[in-house]
């Protein structure tokens, strides 16, 4: 059987995120987690993309996991956007949400459970995306997968190669700005999956 890997192009150090500035976008959507909007730390990326006359909308991710309504709301503020490129500034379920609506941007009639590696979605005839991570664990900017819940609470894995991200931008000063819990929490989630790997 023959099998093949889909990744992102990686930018990884300090100043990753200046590869905004390259895009050449005209107009962009930066999903980001509330915490971070409340912090004002998607100002650096809308600085990068201004570079280019980008016209940029910031849209808040959803303050908890992504349910279905909460990814319907987020695809309905993109829309109105008419984005080129959807950038995502966050933990997992913020890059998760931003991809879930990427896919009813691009398909408002198709629903997400019905998402499977068989479908063909040409997600990039609608738009582009760019994941910026500032915690590890789920690696959500570099999988073909999303996970949102139904109203009830139920998981709806969303899955298709096209939703690995066209970039995952990895810029150490962003998880610098994370309370002290949560950056702790994500280092140590970073190195149980390092010794994984060396284990396997």
């Amino acid at each position: 059987m023959t099998t093949y890997f889909v990744a992102p192009r990686i930018v990884a150090g300090p100043g990753a995120i200046e590869q905004l500035s390259a895009l050449a976008a005209k107009r962009a959507v930066i999903v980001v987690d509330p915490a971070l909007a409340a912090a004002d730390r998607h100002r650096r990326l809308v600085e990068e993309l201004a570079k280019t006359e980008t016209v940029t909308e910031i849209v808040p991710g959803p303050p908890s996991e992504p349910t279905i309504d909460s990814v319907e709301a987020l695809a309905g503020r993109v829309r109105s956007a008419r984005p080129e490129w959807i950038v995502a500034l966050g933990g997992g379920r913020t890059i998760d949400a931003a991809k879930a609506a990427w896919v009813r941007y691009a398909h408002p009639d198709v629903p997400l459970g019905s998402v499977t590696p068989l479908v063909d979605l040409q997600l990039r005839s609608a738009a582009r995306f760019v994941a910026v991570p500032t915690t590890t664990g789920s690696g959500c900017d570099a999988a073909w997968t999303a996970l949102v819940r139904t109203a009830g609470g139920d998981p709806v894995e969303v899955a298709s190669r096209e939703l690995v991200p066209d970039w995952s931008l990895l810029d150490p000063s962003l998880p610098e700005s994370l309370p002290l819990s949560v950056l702790v929490g994500s280092v140590a989630e970073f190195v149980t999956h390092a010794l994984e790997a060396c284990a396997s």
